[in-house]
């Protein structure tokens, strides 16, 4: 990148393989993931960007697992609808949807999504061009999302976050531990090989502590 050489970094979403001690990941809370999904710039591609966006930000799927999703990966069963994610080491994964993104694939694939080219018809995202979407693409896309985001009144502090496709994975673990799900299966709906990379989720806001100690009742302790 520095020579010019390459347009984007490809280490850019690889994971480090030792987290420093006390880092917070960025994420974004539910208020402003809502404003991000509500506020995408209109476009050709409205439906399949959103698509995109929301399955890494509510099924916490990496950008090479977005770019690598095909057809034959959705799992259509009405009772129990979800996808097969190929993830790092070409483990996959089952992950059941919310039946409203669910759905929202669906439509893409019956009415938005261009006609493949010969070698691209298993490709799911697609661009203008009829070809798999590039993992570029999918990041350029994120990033005028959140420019809009950030242009939002009350929303121009996010100019001080640094925010990437991948902060929307990690936005979804955080609001996973967040709700109340176990760690294991955390780890098992992320694709996390060891459980050490889900417990970064399990960070605690400072809203969150004042909500703890306030609500705690400690009358009995100063009385007379």
């Amino acid at each position: 990148m520095k020579s010019e050489i390459l347009a984007y970094n490809p280490a850019q979403e690889v994971d480090m393989a030792k987290q420093e001690k006390g880092r917070i990941p960025t994420y974004l809370s539910s208020e402003e993931l809502a404003l991000l999904f509500s506020g995408m710039p209109a476009s050709d591609y409205y439906i399949r960007n959103k698509c995109m966006l929301m399955l890494m930000g509510l099924a916490g799927l990496r950008v090479v697992e977005v770019h690598n999703l095909n057809i034959s990966d959705i799992i259509r069963n009405q009772e129990d609808p979800g996808i097969e994610v190929t993830g790092k080491g070409n483990k996959a994964r089952y992950i059941p949807l919310p039946v409203p993104l669910y759905e929202m694939l669906l439509d893409y694939e019956r009415i938005y999504r261009p006609i493949p080219k010969p070698n691209h018809s298993n490709a799911f995202f697609l661009s203008k061009r009829g070809v798999r979407i590039s993992r570029r693409r999918i990041q350029e896309v994120t990033e005028n999302a959140f420019d809009f985001l950030k242009q939002q009144p009350g929303y121009q502090y996010l100019e001080q976050k640094k925010l990437t496709a991948h902060k929307l994975r990690h936005t979804f673990g955080t609001g996973m531990v967040r709700d109340g799900t176990d760690l294991v299966t955390i780890q098992q709906l992320m694709g996390h090989t060891n459980l050490n990379t889900t417990q970064i989720y399990t960070h605690v806001s400072n809203e969150q502590k004042q909500k703890a100690m306030r609500n705690k009742d400690v009358s009995r302790f100063f009385s007379d």
